[in-house]
């Protein structure tokens, strides 16, 4: 059937803060937003756009595979581009919405849900002529048998090299196992660890700490125990003072939520502590890149390589969704090497390995440089990103925005205030930002229950700048700031 081709009523400010690419991307996504253009309608061919509004053809192209990425437009071989047909099976919120205004009010409540759960990052900035070139080259060198139990050999290659040029850690290759992700690759790890320790793991994790290093341990039958963290990092002295745990899970770059950074004390303590009491330490290396303030402490595996071979403990788990996408499911575990063999071992009988064309498709993307390059944006994006949260949420009564020095996300504290606890405030504030279409996430869900150090308030993903996200940041700090005017509606004391 004849698709009828439609013209693009969209003006470009070369003068504008925003590049010329973004500007057609926004501009196109917005009036496919507000029903101007519709699914299955063809867009005028990038030569024609080029000249009507006097850019470089590459310009235009680089914008509408943009929006090809995020499933906004659909190619069409020998015809162009045209409005995606099955828009509302991937982007369901796409509707007719009113035009922002030029002085955003805090908007009424609406259905549309504005998500700022932290961690998330924006993974349509991956797509690039570097990843879809690796992506092509790797779906032609396709394979009828599958990868080995470890990994593809290039791949390992590839994430030696980035563990040396990011994190200092001198990886051998054959010491590396490609898995499908962070918590697939703590499944295998502790699997492995039980069978040598014949009985029940118990399994030590950082309070507070993200919520998917208690879970796992506890799905595979071991037993969790707390270990409390202040500003240098897990309390080894805690760890003294009991039973000592048969694997301890730390995050040494950036403890989440609240960002602290274990020192080179506290470090070279907890290796001491590990080696004396012959337990395995699983070091989360899951952001540690993406730092804006000072230079990364070199990770718990590359001082662990200073000892004898027989004394190393750490195991360091690798993942690329914070980086790259969190739907791509990779990661690599980096072990001693005396671990190692079981790992690949279990791996083969276990199954579950990556696919070989993501294997490959990542291996070619580390080895043209498209991840450092990639990195590098992110932490220009993110940077501006992070300084203006501070800006937006700066100076709030009873409550502090605190931006950390690396990572996704930023952390509001709340204070008591007279007649409300800090715990009711933050009950109050998730839920009216709920009402307004916000989602944001509590602060004390990433302590263990009960905790004396238990902090309230919420935790945020840094939204992308002019973006309609952008806007729940004005209404997240009216709200802090009329809860705080607000005669208290409970009557519990903080």
């Amino acid at each position: 059937m004849q698709r009828t081709e439609v013209d693009l009523p969209l003006q470009l400010d070369r003068a504008g803060d925003r590049s010329l690419p973004v500007q057609i991307a926004d501009g196109i996504r917005d009036l496919v937003d507000r029903g101007v253009l519709r699914p299955g309608e063809r867009l005028p061919a990038s030569r024609p756009l080029a000249e009507r509004w006097g850019v470089a053809r590459g310009t235009v192209v680089t914008g509408l595979d943009q929006l090809v990425a995020e499933g906004y437009l659909s190619p069409v071989t020998g015809s162009g581009t045209m409005i995606n047909p099955a828009l509302r099976r991937t982007h369901p919120t796409a509707r007719q919405r009113p035009a922002p205004q030029r002085r955003p009010r805090t908007p009424a409540p609406t259905s549309d849900v504005i998500d700022l759960t932290p961690g998330r990052p924006d993974a349509a900035k991956v797509v690039d002529p570097t990843w879809r070139a690796a992506w092509r080259t790797a779906a032609a060198e396709a394979r009828a048998t599958a990868p080995p139990p470890a990994g593809i050999a290039g791949l390992r290659r590839e994430l030696a090299a980035h563990l040396r040029q990011m994190r200092g850690v001198v990886a051998d290759p054959d010491h590396l196992v490609v898995t499908a992700g962070a918590r697939d690759g703590l499944h295998l790890v502790l699997q492995v660890w039980a069978e040598r320790r014949s009985g029940r793991l118990t399994v030590a994790v950082e309070d507070p700490g993200y919520p998917s290093l208690r879970l796992v341990p506890r799905r595979l039958g071991a037993k969790v125990v707390d270990v409390p963290v202040d500003d240098e990092g897990i309390e080894v002295a805690a760890l003294r003072r009991r039973r000592p745990p048969d694997v301890v899970i730390v995050t040494p770059s950036h403890l989440y939520p609240t960002g602290t950074s274990m020192s080179a004390t506290r470090r070279g303590e907890l290796l001491d502590w590990a080696r004396d009491h012959g337990a395995l330490v699983v070091e989360d290396d899951y952001d540690s890149e993406l730092r804006y303030v000072g230079a990364p402490l070199p990770a718990l595996a590359a001082l662990d390589q200073q000892r004898d071979v027989a004394d190393r403990c750490v195991v360091t788990l690798g993942s690329f969704s914070k980086t790259v996408a969190g739907d791509l499911g990779a990661g690599f575990v980096h072990a001693p090497p005396g671990l190692v063999a079981d790992l690949v071992a279990a791996r083969a009988d276990l199954g579950g390995l990556p696919s070989g064309v993501m294997q490959r498709a990542l291996a070619h993307y580390l080895a043209a440089g498209g991840l450092r390059r990639h990195i590098e944006r992110m932490r220009r994006d993110y940077r501006r990103r992070r300084a203006h949260l501070t800006d937006a949420l700066a100076d709030l009564d009873r409550a502090e925005a605190v931006c950390l020095d690396g990572g996704l996300h930023a952390v509001v504290r709340l204070a008591s205030r007279d007649g409300q606890s800090a715990a009711d405030r933050e009950q109050d504030l998730v839920a009216d930002a709920a009402a307004q279409g916000i989602v944001v996430t509590p602060l004390s869900r990433y302590w263990a229950h009960g905790r004396a150090r238990l902090r309230h308030g919420i935790v945020v993903g840094y939204p992308a700048l002019g973006s309609t996200a952008e806007l729940a940041l004005v209404v997240l700090r009216k709200l802090i700031n009329r809860q705080n005017a607000q005669s208290p509606q409970r009557g519990s004391s903080g």
